[in-house]
């Protein structure tokens, strides 16, 4: 059967491009849908010998033959559980094309393996109600384009909403479920602030790690984690039913009641709303917690708020309207477990010079051991992170994020998720983290005319243009939007998705309602980094959501323009190159011609510092090489009051307001951001 690319297949898949091929005659003996199983060649012929063979790319046939649009992931109903797995090019093998292996929540061997029945390419198994809260992978026979052969592969459920401590296997969470949500969390709509206008937000991005890690204000099973936003004053208690610390004038002057048990690093309190007189009239030692127990008897106390919740709602009063949170996801690089994290000791990084490489040179060593990491290498887009999480190996992970959601709501912030659609750490039939590549190999990441896995975005390219990955994008986002109420979402690398999902995106999320689905979707903020290179540059992979195909859209982009002119060069060129506020007063640069109008409102997102990159100070310094840190700080000012009062919505740099430089770890391979 001769066939050639059309126009209309060539718009839909510019990168394939006009290549005539042949397929094979359909028949009852060589099905189509059978060859998706199969290894599939093409090969030219001259004179009846066979002079080339190179290997097919079926995500079109795939799309064409078995787009499916029901149920995905684990359906929970009042009387079983539910599981579908769309696996379309799994093979057959003596137990079935995937086995379910379902193990209880300690782990350890499987209680059951189930096989799941296809019909359509769609695989499923059913269960009893009992099944809730046990563990589960898939193992799936198919035919793996990277070994050239018939692989076995374990892999997590690709629509995972909890996972293991150690993210091998897939909790079964139902989210609806009355334990994990918190005290209001169903009527959390009507206490989210106000959000008249798109135009009136200001964005502030946090790491949740950075935000109370080293904070001795916050409950120490609580710090670097969701709950630490949760420290705030809201309830008044007795002496006699809680401990009670005070650090008076020094490390070695703490002194407890109730107990005596010594937590130097537990929340502090205040007693009786007095505490400076009661300092005076009282000062104890660790020696004398019975006369210290006997002083405050009877007095109320108060839970103080925590040094970053109390730096938060400065932030909120100074005008912040939306808190933007690092990637928040299951990403790799940190370990889960808490006890497995390695760290270097502070009291030697004291020692040395902050601006120096004796301190980079001390944290490189435990570099992917630490519990630190940006978080953009995602491994399953649906799942909270378990580092985050007081316990990773229960559904807590859930309860403690929605805890975290409602408390920053009720200080005053809207939340924005970092989502990271373009890229997955893992690939190939024997990666740990790799998922979706197991599944359907060859399908949801992107591949060149050589059949190699693009990695222009960091490593590991998924393919918006394909049905399913678009399909999973959306309904990952409607989890977060439905399930976690959160109130926008910033797209890492959103210029290597495609705009149309991104249409999609902004219209289902728009049209959720209250009344429907528990909250307000019309005022759910999207916006991203529009940024045009790599493969999908130009369009060549179909139109891409760049900056200027998304004119008109309604969806915010990044402007590096304003940025570039006045920091000079961009976060990745020379660093000598200068701006505005970098030492060319008297020179025009041309990028501020770009800056002229606004289509529609909110959709010009000005930043000074991106997140992936050096603060603000670093680059002022990098290209002011004789200038004090005071004029560095000046220069500062000016940059602010620039992006302060240029067109757009704002978005601040955690530790901008500080002009703090964090020289911790920086940008590069193997680095925080991407964890290669």
């Amino acid at each position: 059967m001769e066939s050639s690319s059309t126009q209309a297949s060539n718009m839909e898949s510019p990168g394939l491009g006009p290549i005539p091929s042949r397929l094979p005659e359909c028949s009852a003996n060589l099905p189509l849908m059978e060859d998706s199983r199969c290894q599939s060649l093409e090969f030219g012929q001259c004179d009846g010998q066979c002079n080339n063979v190179t290997g097919l790319q079926l995500p079109g046939v795939l799309d064409e033959l078995f787009s499916y649009e029901g149920p995905l992931g684990a359906i929970f109903s009042k009387e079983a559980v539910t599981l579908y797995l769309w696996a379309p090019t799994a093979q057959y093998i003596k137990t079935g094309c995937a086995c379910l292996h379902l193990r209880d929540p300690s782990g350890g061997d499987p209680l059951e393996i189930v096989c799941l029945e296809e019909f359509n390419d769609v695989w499923s198994a059913s269960g009893p109600k009992s099944w809730e809260g046990c563990y589960y992978e898939y193992e799936v026979s198919v035919y793996h384009p990277s070994t050239l052969q018939i692989e076995k592969c374990t892999a997590n459920d690709p629509y995972a909403r909890g996972l293991s401590a150690d993210a091998r296997r897939t909790l079964l969470v139902n989210l609806n479920s009355d334990d994990l949500k918190p005290e209001g969390w169903d009527n959390l709509a009507d206490e989210k602030p106000a959000l008249l206008s798109f135009s009136d937000i200001s964005i502030y991005e946090l790491h949740i790690r950075d935000f109370s890690a080293s904070d001795h204000t916050v409950h120490p099973d609580f710090r670097g984690g969701y709950l630490a936003f949760t420290s705030q004053g809201v309830e008044k208690q007795n002496v006699a039913s809680c401990f009670i610390i005070f650090i008076l004038h020094g490390e070695d002057e703490i002194f407890l009641g109730n107990g005596g048990t010594k937590a130097r690093d537990m929340a502090f309190w205040v007693v009786g709303g007095c505490f400076s007189s009661f300092v005076t009239d009282h000062r104890f030692d660790a020696g004398h917690r019975s006369d210290f127990g006997k002083a405050v008897e009877g007095l109320e106390i108060w839970h103080l708020d925590s040094a970053g919740i109390l730096h938060l709602k400065k932030l909120c009063n100074a005008g912040i309207s939306h808190l933007h949170l690092l990637p928040t996801f299951q990403f790799a690089g940190v370990d889960d477990e808490k006890d497995k994290w390695k760290c270097v000791d502070p009291n030697i990084l004291e020692t040395l010079p902050p601006d120096s490489v004796e301190q980079q040179a001390q944290i490189m060593t435990i570099q992917d051991e630490d519990g630190y990491n940006w978080g953009y290498n995602p491994v399953l887009w649906g799942v909270p992170k378990g580092s985050y999480a007081s316990n990773p190996s229960s559904p807590c992970r859930t309860l403690e994020f929605r805890k975290m959601v409602q408390a920053l709501n009720r200080i005053g912030f809207r939340v924005v998720l970092d989502v990271v659609y373009n890229h997955l750490h893992g690939s190939g039939p024997f990666d740990e983290n790799s998922v979706l590549d197991k599944i359907v190999p060859g399908y949801f990441l992107r591949r060149n005319s050589d059949g190699c896995i693009e990695h222009s975005a960091c490593v590991n390219n998924t393919a918006s243009e394909h049905f399913m990955v678009e399909r999973l994008i959306l309904d990952d986002l409607l989890c977060w939007a439905v399930d976690y109420k959160v109130d926008g979402f910033r797209f890492d690398l959103m210029g290597h998705i495609m705009k149309r999902t991104m249409v999609k995106a902004k219209n289902m999320l728009h049209s959720l309602s209250k009344d429907t689905d528990g909250i307000d979707g019309s005022s759910i903020y999207i916006y991203g980094e529009g940024w045009d290179f790599g493969e999908v540059a130009k369009n060549g992979r179909g139109v891409n959501a760049s900056q200027f195909n998304l004119c008109g859209t309604g969806i915010g982009s990044f402007n590096d323009r304003i940025r570039d002119a006045m920091l000079g060069g961009s976060p990745f060129g020379h660093p000598l190159q200068q701006g505005f506020v970098t030492g060319l007063f008297l020179q025009d640069n041309d990028l501020f011609s770009y800056v002229n109008k606004v289509l529609v409102e909110g959709v010009i997102v000005d930043s000074l510092e991106p997140n992936d990159h050096d603060h603000g100070g670093e680059e002022v310094a990098e290209r002011m090489l004789a200038v004090s840190k005071d004029h560095i700080q000046g220069l500062l000012l000016t940059c602010s009051i620039n992006m302060l009062t240029v067109l757009g919505l704002i978005v601040v740099r955690s530790c901008s307001e500080a002009v703090i430089a964090l020289f911790s770890k920086p940008n590069c391979s193997g680095n925080p951001r991407f964890g290669c």
